[in-house]
């Protein structure tokens, strides 16, 4: 069968051509307006929203994080986002 690693990337340093055959997802394929992901929940709850561009990078890390790591700890998901900067 096929296994699926979720994990995140810099879209900014990342070729194009170096994810060829990935399946990519976006903030906008995490969840929709009307069916937001747990995440986006969250985030949107609390008030954790910054000026837009950092936001969705805080989503996608935050939710495949989970997704490789159901169980992950705070210490471990604060370690994931410790590249993401506003």
């Amino acid at each position: 069968g096929t296994t699926v690693r979720h994990g995140t990337i810099n879209s900014c340093l990342q070729p194009l051509a170096a994810v060829d055959g990935l399946a990519l997802t976006t903030v906008e394929g995490v969840g929709t307006c009307d069916a937001p992901h747990a995440v986006q929940e969250r985030m949107a709850a609390f008030n954790a929203t910054q000026c837009g561009f950092c936001t969705p990078g805080f989503v996608c890390t935050t939710y495949a994080a989970l997704a490789a790591a159901p169980d992950a700890t705070m210490a471990q998901l604060e370690a994931r986002l410790d590249g993401n900067v506003c």
